[in-house]
């Protein structure tokens, strides 16, 4: 769907590890992140971002944001399974939010 939208994909990445390793690389300017990477929640990789100022797009199954961090609950967010314009409407308001 990224490559649909016109846009270059450098992942997917299957771990939290894997993950940190290109968020700590950079060289992208907008992440989709799946909350959950094999049992980790990925909200370290998520205040990276925040701290350099690059937007982002959770994505999770969970409809419960109750027990996410407080500054996430109105973050960007699309849930499984989700469309094409979903994805593009998310990543609009993830851009418009660090703008």
């Amino acid at each position: 769907m990224l490559e649909e939208l016109g846009h270059d994909v450098i992942g997917p990445f299957g771990s939290l590890e894997d993950a940190d390793r290109a968020v700590t690389r950079g060289g992208f300017d907008l992440a989709v992140l799946d909350i959950n990477l094999e049992g980790a929640f990925i909200f370290p990789l998520v205040e990276t971002l925040r701290q350099r100022g690059v937007p982002y797009v959770l994505s999770s199954g969970y409809d419960d944001m109750s027990r996410f961090p407080e500054h996430l609950r109105d973050a960007p967010r699309i849930e499984k399974p989700y469309g094409v314009d979903t994805l593009a409407a998310a990543m609009n308001r993830a851009e418009a939010s660090v703008a």
